[in-house]
């Protein structure tokens, strides 16, 4: 998909050369409204993908961890690494909320440890 993106621009900047424009801001818009919609494009598909290539039906919940995969990989190729764990955090509830999975963000729950509870985690 790059490598169209790169053509468009290509003949984009041809075109301006023949039409002896002399202003490239319309090109520049132009191209960033194709980059936009190559890295949208990208996510979807990779969404889609992995998402249907994760799916085992004798798995309860195999659709669900699919999505949540996906997600989190989105994230992941969006932001990279180095990132405090609270950024990946609220980037996540974002892809999450995008892609309809209802979730609670932190959930309280005890730790026990030999049948004797030492915590309880948020």
């Amino acid at each position: 998909m790059k490598l169209c993106i790169l053509q468009h621009f290509k003949y984009l900047c041809t075109l301006n050369k023949k039409l002896k424009t002399e202003n490239m801001t319309h090109i520049e818009e132009i191209r960033d409204d194709l980059e936009t919609l190559n890295h949208k494009t990208c996510a979807e598909r990779s969404r889609s993908i992995t998402v249907q290539t994760m799916i085992n039906e004798k798995y309860k919940y195999s659709e669900l961890t699919s999505k949540i995969i996906a997600c989190a990989m989105t994230v992941h190729k969006a932001l990279g690494n180095g990132f405090q764990e609270v950024i990946y955090q609220r980037a996540l509830e974002i892809e999450m909320q995008l892609t309809g999975i209802n979730f609670c963000r932190e959930y309280e729950m005890p730790v026990f440890y030999r049948e004797t509870q030492i915590i309880i985690i948020k």
